[in-house]
């Protein structure tokens, strides 16, 4: 299994010259990705001991690590590790829908502003913020705008609507339509 590049990227960060190679090779040996690598490079915070834990911890109850990477000490959701280390603060919260629809087409969160949200209803965490969001898959990039509880979408150059997208969604059709798009339309090297 491959380990993904932001999780590379972050090693290489949080481990000196000498440590980061070792520190992939261990993560990448122990076949562990996604969520779960993501859980345990944060929780490491670039020890190679702490790392090591966190992989064993892993091979007897994975949730446990979920924890360590994603929660506080009173047990409550300070951060979600699922696509992309940065959505980093339940401010974030927000994109997790539509994060986790352009990673299953294999685009990356590269960028992400939050902002309080400026239209209610308030029920749940991730009803409060609203901001801006940028993905790219190496050869495609999108943004992703949510404001006033509508969400649209752009691409440099692009408009978006001779493929099925319109400019502006509700919170509940955006995901979908989304997903759907990604599904028909994109290839590795074709247009968004």
């Amino acid at each position: 299994m491959e380990l993904e590049a932001d999780i590379i990227d972050r090693l290489r960060d949080d481990f000196d010259e000498q440590q980061a190679p070792a520190a992939i090779a261990e993560l990448v040996a122990s076949g562990q990705t996604g969520r779960i690598a993501r859980c345990i490079v944060h929780a490491a915070h670039g020890s190679m001991e702490r790392l090591r834990e966190l992989i064993k911890l892993a091979e007897i109850d994975y949730r446990d690590v979920i924890v360590a990477g994603e929660y506080d000490g009173r047990m409550n959701a300070v951060r979600e590790l699922t696509v992309s280390f940065l959505i980093a603060s339940p401010d974030d919260f927000w994109i997790l829908p539509i994060a986790d629809v352009a990673d299953r087409h294999g685009f990356r969160l590269t960028a992400l502003e939050s902002r309080p949200a400026t239209a209610g209803p308030f029920e749940y965490t991730s009803d409060r913020n609203e901001g801006l969001a940028c993905f790219s898959n190496g050869t495609t990039d999108f943004a992703v705008q949510k404001q006033d509880r509508e969400w649209s979408i752009s691409a440099p150059g692009l408009d978006v609507r001779p493929f099925g997208l319109k400019n502006t969604y509700d919170e509940e059709g955006f995901g979908i339509q989304l997903d759907d798009y990604l599904s028909r339309n994109h290839t590795e090297t074709g247009p968004l």
